[in-house]
Formats: structure tokens, C-alpha cells, sequence
């Protein structure tokens, strides 16, 4: 469940949880004092660094270019907000409902979208290099203009994308087990992974 504090921070606007974010970055850094040896003792020492929106209901809500990098959004309903130049930079998304949602010129750069749901979301001109969508539902998905390169593909449900003008280089097809392979072309990813591993 999402940080009730975290939250409220966020419901308060978003110039207002820009503004708590970096004041919060800048207490963090100013008490460390030695080197932090682990990403999990460095969140337990600076809870508020990467606050925690697991599973909130966050549709229709006005996210313009809010600051979200490193946010838990996992299981978050996303429906129909407005990520647009939003900054999620290696955000969870997994599990996440973003449906018709727009994230236009959004930064995803290493975002994990792992089985979320991307149907009619608007993704035109958005960063998303090196994001992880594995198992992720992309139906008449909008990515006009996005750059995809060193995506993860794997298990993608693809249909009816737009995709002009995007960067599709180096898209990973194969799961983390496996050697990766990949291709340069989103619509044809889950198609020539069942190629290679046709075992008639």
C-alpha cells in the first residue's frame, strides 16, 4: 500500500511535491556521511528519497512534468492521468493500469513497466530508453516519435501501434535467463522470438 504521507505530498499539486522532493534529496545527501553500501540500506536510512505509491488510485489525476524518478508505482491505477514530461526515471511501473493515460515527452529512461497495461496510452516523443516491458499490454499504444532503443520486450501483447518516427534499436526479445538477442522493429519482437524457438 502507498506511504499515506507520500500521498498527501502528492495531492497538495505538483509544484508543491517537486519542490518537497528536492528539499528531501538535499537533507539525504547532506547526511551522509559515509558511503552506503546497499540501495536497500540507503532507502531504510532516506525513506522519503524514493517515496512509495504502491497500488494508489492516481487516475485522472494532473501529474504535468512531476518529478517521479525512482517512485514505487507498482499496482498504481494511472488511468487517464497526465504523465506528460513527467520525469520517471527508473520508476516501478510494474503491475501499473495506464490505460489512455499521456505520457508525452515523458523521461523513462530505465522505467520497469513489467505486466502493465499501456492500451491507448499516449507515449508520443517520451524517452523510454533501456525501460523493461516485459509482459506489458501495448494495444493501439501511441509511441510516434519515442525513442525505444534498449528496450526490454519480452512477452509483449502488441496490436495496432503507431509507432512513426520511433527509435527502435536493440530491442531485447528474450527473457533475463537468456542469452539476449535483439531486433530493431517493436511489432515484429514477439514474432520472430516465437521463430527462434519453434521447436518443429
Amino acid at each position: 500500500m502507498a506511504n499515506e504521507e507520500h500521498l498527501t505530498r502528492l495531492k497538495q499539486g505538483v509544484s508543491a511535491w517537486n519542490a518537497w522532493r528536492k528539499e528531501k534529496h538535499k537533507e539525504a545527501h547532506a547526511r551522509s556521511t559515509e558511503w552506503v553500501t546497499t540501495q536497500d540500506q540507503w532507502r531504510k536510512e532516506n525513506p522519503d528519497y524514493w517515496p512509495d505509491l504502491t497500488e494508489a488510485d492516481l487516475s485522472e489525476v494532473d501529474l504535468f512534468q512531476a518529478n517521479l524518478d525512482g517512485v514505487n508505482l507498482w499496482g498504481t491505477n494511472l488511468s487517464g492521468a497526465d504523465l506528460s514530461g513527467a520525469y520517471l526515471f527508473k520508476a516501478n511501473l510494474m503491475e501499473a493500469d495506464l490505460l489512455e493515460a499521456n505520457l508525452t515527452r515523458a523521461n523513462l529512461t530505465g522505467a520497469d513497466f513489467s505486466n502493465a497495461d499501456l492500451s491507448e496510452a499516449n507515449l508520443s516523443y517520451a524517452d523510454l530508453r533501456g525501460a523493461n516491458l516485459t509482459r506489458a499490454r501495448l494495444v493501439e499504444t501511441n509511441f510516434e516519435g519515442a525513442n525505444l532503443t534498449g528496450c526490454t520486450v519480452y512477452g509483449i501483447s502488441a496490436w495496432r501501434l503507431n509507432l512513426a518516427g520511433a527509435q527502435q534499436s536493440d530491442l531485447v526479445i528474450t527473457p533475463a535467463d537468456e542469452p539476449a538477442i535483439t531486433v530493431d522493429n517493436l511489432e515484429v519482437a514477439q514474432f520472430i522470438y516465437l521463430l527462434l524457438h519453434n521447436e518443429k
